[in-house]
């Protein structure tokens, strides 16, 4: 579940929605209640910690994909 909350609030960014950007709002787009979002993530800060963690680690992915490509 925590996986999918982080995809979808990423989701929510990357449409340029960043208005949208809460807590109320990822767990709307998720079809679950708020509180079941807060069980996982109880602050938005927690939550946006863990997606800049996520983002830095597709980054990093990203850029070992290509550096391998170019050799």
């Amino acid at each position: 579940m925590k996986a999918k909350i982080v995809e979808s609030a990423i989701t929510l960014i990357e449409s340029g929605e960043i208005d949208k950007f809460s807590v109320t709002q990822v767990a709307k787009y998720m079809g679950i209640s708020q509180g079941n979002l807060t069980y996982h993530y109880p602050t938005k800060q927690a939550l946006v910690e863990t997606i800049i963690d996520r983002l830095l680690e597709r980054h990093t992915i990203l850029v070992s994909v290509c550096q391998s490509t170019q050799s």
